[in-house]
């Protein structure tokens, strides 16, 4: 269980967003290497949606595989390779991850705080994008997950589905993008290399159309790094999750004829 605990008088400083050093070197292998076990899962499933159609279309097994190529191969290779490149410290220190599970009351704060920016902001670039959607034709697609709200998916789904959404997505995501993708770029592009980030975020989740909301989200999540480490990113992340997917269940749960 995370406890909040008070913040101490001298906490360890987030790692510099700008300076590129040496250390940034094994982590350009390591998102090469992302990329390859993202190209590779992606094929995978591939072959079983060609193969054996009626497990994509199987709500939980459709869900899982939706986590294989980017959360699970992707993270899986950059860590691999990591762990064979980075010499001196432990895989751990290596993927950013903090030496404690305490959150500080400080860190939930600014988490708190940057939540109620992103919201309004995310809702009224969606708005926005609806509009120009809906004016010149163009299908503005269902997120995964409210396309599974449209079915009977059973209680057991959906508990996968929220250790998915709120656990496995926000950890493997911010460690591959906000750490391996990012110190990559930023031994190239030391100044742009939130941006750059923040652009392959929103590019890889396959929707178009939410492309811009998901830039300022891994903007406002490359800022929870700087502040906190990637501890503060992966807190961001999750508790927004968290809070979309209840958006969606209880949006369904109370206009069941929608």
């Amino acid at each position: 269980m995370i406890i909040a605990a008070p913040e101490k008088q001298s906490p360890t400083p987030a790692p510099p967003e700008v300076s590129p050093s040496a250390d940034d070197r094994p982590y350009v292998l390591a998102g090469l290497a992302a990329g390859c076990g993202a190209m590779l899962g992606l094929l995978f499933v591939a072959i079983v949606q060609h193969f054996f159609p009626a497990i994509i279309s199987a709500p939980l097994p459709g869900f899982l595989l939706g986590l294989l190529p980017f959360q699970l191969m992707a993270g899986g290779a950059a860590a691999l390779t990591l762990r064979a490149r980075v010499s001196g410290q432990s895989l751990w220190t290596a993927l950013g991850l903090p030496d404690s599970l305490i959150l500080s009351r400080a860190m939930l704060g600014r988490v708190l705080s940057q939540l109620l920016v992103l919201y309004p902001a995310l809702v009224a670039i969606n708005l926005a994008v609806i509009a120009v959607s809906e004016h010149f034709g163009w299908p503005m697609p269902e997120q995964t997950l409210t396309q599974y709200a449209r079915q009977d998916c059973g209680a057991a789904f959906w508990i996968i589905a929220a250790l998915g959404v709120v656990l496995v997505a926000p950890v493997c995501e911010e460690l591959l993008f906000r750490q391996v993708i990012f110190r990559s770029v930023r031994y190239f592009s030391p100044r742009h290399a939130g941006l750059w980030t923040a652009l392959f975020f929103s590019l890889f989740h396959g929707l178009p159309q939410y492309a811009p909301a998901l830039f300022i989200l891994g903007l406002i999540l490359q800022r929870a790094r700087s502040e906190g480490g990637l501890a503060q990113a992966i807190v961001l992340h999750s508790v927004f999750n968290l809070i979309s997917l209840l958006l969606i269940v209880l949006k369904f749960a109370y206009a069941p004829g929608d």
